[in-house]
């Protein structure tokens, strides 16, 4: 299976994302896991997608970079639709916020997905910024947080997830991505 994840120069980042992979569609739990500069000015932007319209994992800033998402699952444009209220489908986890810096440094950025039941969450500089679930409890669509299509780590690789942004994360500068299968963040 040729599964990869690629940079922003079309490289590849992990070549061991298939771990997280079963018959080419991500039904793994996972925590990623990278350090990252964080715009003054922050724009719409991909830090990691993954998957297509059909089921994907989407992460990064939105709605002229208002909006920091993470987002697994149901890949249509409509479930999502607008950030920071809840989804109108079932199959998909999201978590939005404005809580994110703005200061043009570096920051860690972990989140976690879990497939079933389906849920995202996300730390910034170690502080808890929210989770997502499934509107119905139940798993992220087909037990997968998205396709077997590559994905890429701070740009898109054409493959998007429905309605989220496509242009390459609006910062330069980032650690590798770290990628840790059959995990989770466990929080005392």
């Amino acid at each position: 299976m040729s599964d990869t994840v690629r940079d922003a120069a079309g490289g590849n980042v992990d070549t061991n994302i298939e771990n997280l992979t079963g018959g080419g569609n991500w039904s793994s739990n996972a925590v990623l896991a990278c350090d990252v500069f964080f715009p003054a000015s922050p724009s719409d932007g991909t830090l990691f997608e993954k998957g297509n319209a059909d089921r994907g994992i989407w992460v990064g800033l939105r709605d002229g970079g208002t909006w920091f998402r993470v987002r697994a699952g149901d890949g249509a444009a409509s479930v999502v639709a607008t950030s920071g209220a809840a989804p109108t489908g079932t199959g998909v986890a999201v978590i939005d916020t404005q809580d994110f810096p703005t200061d043009g440094l570096v920051h860690t950025v972990v989140w976690d997905i879990r497939v079933n039941p389906g849920r995202v969450r996300l730390w910034i500089d170690g502080a808890f910024k929210g989770e997502g679930h499934t509107t119905d409890g139940l798993s992220l669509e087909n037990n997968r947080a998205s396709t077997g299509d590559p994905g890429s780590y701070l740009t898109s690789n054409n493959t998007d997830v429905g309605g989220e942004p496509t242009g390459p994360w609006p910062a330069l500068g980032a650690s590798g991505l770290r990628v840790y299968a059959n995990q989770l963040v466990i929080v005392q």
